[in-house]
């Protein structure tokens, strides 16, 4: 059974960090789109700003959390802005850190979801999640990470939590587990660190999203990186600086008819 969000609050307030990084697609648009959805918006925020960013543009939001539903609406809503329950057709399908939580609670079969997205005839497919793209890492680099990670969670009262990380993932000494850990450690704190602690944030990786995207799709825009607030978060917490491996990928595929 899905566990359950236990503050909704400090959830989308994390999720708001890297808020400025979701709207990289804004100035690479073009050919005309008039309406937009985000699928998975969770609370809104996102929708509501694309929404302000793009007036003249419709945008809906969709989540199927009724928990999220419920927090939509809350506040003022832009004129083009749209709450939906159900997924509709739009010219712009913006998948922004939803790829990674299909893969964890999506039931029907992943499948659905993928056929959805790529057989239902949006002109552009904006993707922005956690998606794994592993490089070379030094071996010292990594030894010093680890050890700075241990430091931290005893001064923080969290090496009880970080063993069962690694029970769960393997050792901090493994560069992905570590890596991992670093995408999910500010949890720690919450009441929803029981929940982030069994999503698998890196389970799906670049390469399987390359393999899956049809022949009808090109790419126009691709970026492998780690998110800059998490990167300073990493220099603040663990004086970690040299982390090669790239956590978020960025993407932009079009139609090609």
């Amino acid at each position: 059974m899905t566990e359950e969000i236990k503050d909704y609050h400090r959830y989308t307030t994390l999720m708001r960090n890297g808020f400025y990084d979701k709207l990289f697609f804004a100035d690479k648009l073009f050919g005309g789109w008039k309406t937009m959805l985000d699928y998975g918006c969770a609370d809104g925020f996102l929708t509501k700003i694309i929404a302000e960013t793009f007036p003249d543009k419709t945008i809906y939001g969709f989540d199927d959390n009724t928990n999220m539903s419920a927090m939509m609406s809350t506040g003022s809503n832009p004129a083009n802005a749209y709450f939906t329950g159900v997924p509709v057709k739009t010219d712009v399908l913006l998948l922004s850190s939803v790829i990674h939580e299909v893969y964890n609670y999506k039931k029907p079969p992943v499948q659905d979801f993928w056929d959805y997205v790529f057989r239902s005839g949006f002109r552009y497919i904006v993707i922005r999640d956690m998606i794994w793209r592993a490089k070379d890492e030094y071996p010292n680099t990594m030894v010093k990470a680890q050890s700075n990670i241990i430091r931290w969670c005893e001064e923080n009262s969290s090496l009880g939590e970080l063993h069962r990380y690694e029970s769960m993932y393997g050792s901090l000494s493994m560069v992905k587990s570590l890596v991992h850990f670093l995408l999910k450690y500010l949890y720690m704190s919450s009441p929803n660190w029981n929940r982030e602690l069994k999503e698998d944030y890196l389970k799906f990786n670049y390469i399987d999203l390359l393999e899956i995207i049809p022949s009808e799709y090109r790419v126009i825009y691709q970026e492998n990186y780690k998110l800059p607030y998490l990167e300073y978060k990493w220099e603040q917490d663990f004086g970690i600086t040299n982390i090669r491996s790239d956590t978020h990928t960025k993407i932009i595929l079009k139609l090609r008819k």
